[in-house]
């Protein structure tokens, strides 16, 4: 059911001391929201006077809003555009008339849930899914009337262990809807520890992955020896449940698709893709606390930027992962001036690792 209204902005505050109103878009372009002569601010129509772009907000001069004072009353109102006003080329439509509608996967043509809610970031959307075929609850697959699904250990001990029977009969479901055996983690403590180029790996290999969570005491060992494939770690520490690593590990694929991203160098730039740190980042202002922004990112001389970077990514890794930096290939740094920049930062490195000399040993030694 096509909205009657849709939601563009919220006011954000006053602009100036003459009543202006400054509106933050929700992922629309200023400019769109400035092509209309009437706006809803909390549901009141509202004749706009006068609108101009400033920056990446919308400054609105409004009927009976002449200062500053009138103009923070109006602070947190929403702002919206009648559906009919707009016009859309075919085809496209607003977040909140695609609320609601089923979302299908392309290559199987099964629904995956409805989209609930489309959050707007400065970066990107956030499409939320609820509901639909992949949604499943561990406790109607038990056989009992309480829908336990976990039991004391045998042999004794504290805690509980998730049973096999139950966690087998869900893994079955999702893998004969999936048309046959998926590739399966268990997420524990046990596993080989989770690193970028498992990372990669299991990405490129695989396009389904079901993520086993335990959760006190584990999991029963045959449902692990009968449909687990292997079992990731975090690394040498324990958390109370699995469910922590999982969405850690399904952060660090899900970044990796085309799409989630806006390109891939978001990830092929950070540390560990290519076996090194990331360089440091800065941003404004130019000084904190005494503390400048190096001299070479303020030049605009983008060879210069990424020749820096690339040196403090070397040193950082020799700093601070000198197990990182000696399995380090370095067969891949091929050409003359990537050879002298690596150079530069072992000289570099090697430098701040010298003590400095003591001032009376010089004089002395004069």
């Amino acid at each position: 059911m096509r909205p009657e209204f849709i939601t563009v902005g919220t006011v954000v505050n006053a602009h100036g001391v003459r009543g202006e109103v400054k509106v933050n878009p929700h992922g629309f372009d200023p400019a769109f929201i400035a092509s209309f002569h009437t706006l809803y601010l909390n549901g009141q129509a509202v004749a706009v006077k006068a609108v101009r772009v400033h920056k990446s907000t919308v400054l609105l001069t409004l009927p009976g809003v002449e200062d500053m004072d009138s103009a923070l009353a109006l602070k947190g109102c929403t702002v919206a555009i009648r559906r009919t006003d707009a016009h859309l080329p075919e085809g496209q439509f607003f977040d909140e008339e695609l609320e609601g509608c089923a979302v299908v996967d392309d290559a199987t043509g099964q629904e995956i849930g409805r989209l609930d809610k489309v959050l707007s970031y400065p970066a990107h959307k956030v499409y939320q899914v609820r509901g639909g075929a992949h949604e499943y609850q561990i406790r109607d697959y038990t056989l009992n009337k309480q829908k336990q699904t976990d039991d004391y250990p045998y042999g004794g001990g504290r805690g509980a262990v998730m049973q096999a029977d139950p966690l087998y009969r869900c893994w079955q479901h999702i893998c004969d809807e999936a048309g046959g055996r998926v590739h399966t983690i268990y997420m524990s403590p046990c596993g080989r520890v989770l690193t970028q180029q498992v990372a990669r790996e299991l990405k490129e290999r695989y396009d389904h992955l079901i993520l086993v969570c335990g959760h006190y005491e584990g999991v029963d060992q045959r449902f692990l020896d009968e449909c687990v494939d292997e079992e990731i770690s975090m690394g040498d520490f324990v958390v109370t449940g699995g469910e922590i690593p999982a969405m850690a590990l399904a952060d660090c694929l899900c970044r990796m698709v085309p799409g989630v991203l806006p390109e891939e160098s978001c990830y092929t730039d950070e540390s560990h893709w290519n076996g090194l740190l990331e360089y440091p980042q800065y941003s404004r202002p130019e000084e904190w606390h005494g503390r400048k922004v190096p001299e070479v990112l303020l030049s605009g001389h983008h060879g210069n930027v990424a020749d820096w970077r690339t040196r403090e990514s070397y040193k950082r890794t020799m700093a601070r992962r000198p197990d990182l930096w000696e399995k380090f290939d370095l067969t891949q740094v091929h050409s003359r001036h990537d050879k002298k920049v690596l150079a530069q930062a072992l000289a570099e490195y090697e430098a701040a690792q010298r003590p400095p000399e003591d001032a009376g040993e010089a004089e002395s030694a004069e």
